[in-house]
């Protein structure tokens, strides 16, 4: 049996759930690549979700925050710029992993990914697992996989 999913004219609801931080990421992410201007209300504002935000703006998005759970997302359509410097991850595994994959399918933006070193890693659980991030990030390399990393960059950019 063959199931065809045709593309929707126009998409026009409200859908309301509770601010949380996994929907926040990927809520703003979805806006980003809207075909116009999308209210987020219920954001939660976390340092982390707020990581993401700051990414999509250093990608191109606009996006207003009115109140400290609103956002407006001017979508472009699917389409990023380059950023003109790193774009800083903080700690916010989601943000990288989330971003690494946005950014995959964008052309042409080669991604780089620069691993955590010691220097920069700042409590004391993000350093004792250094080494392990360290581990996991050449294996990921040489597997293709995800990993979780401090900044990530258009490649060819210093």
């Amino acid at each position: 049996m063959e199931l065809r999913v045709k593309r929707a004219p126009r998409i026009d609801t409200e859908i309301t759930v509770p601010g949380d931080k996994s929907i926040s990421h990927r809520a703003a992410i979805i806006a980003a690549l809207s075909n116009g201007v999308c209210t987020l209300r219920g954001f939660l504002p976390s340092k982390d979700c707020m990581h993401t935000v700051n990414a999509l703006r250093a990608l191109g998005i606009k996006i207003e925050q009115p109140e400290p759970d609103t956002l407006i997302v001017h979508g472009k359509k699917r389409v990023l710029t380059p950023p003109k410097e790193e774009i800083d991850c903080g700690n916010s595994g989601t943000t990288m992993r989330l971003l690494a994959g946005l950014l995959a399918g964008q052309e042409p933006l080669p991604l780089e990914i620069q691993p955590r070193t010691g220097s920069e890693l700042g409590s004391p659980n993000q350093q004792e697992r250094r080494s392990a991030n360290r581990l996991r990030f050449r294996r990921a390399v040489q597997t293709g996989s995800s990993v979780h990393a401090r900044t990530c960059r258009a490649a060819g950019r210093p």
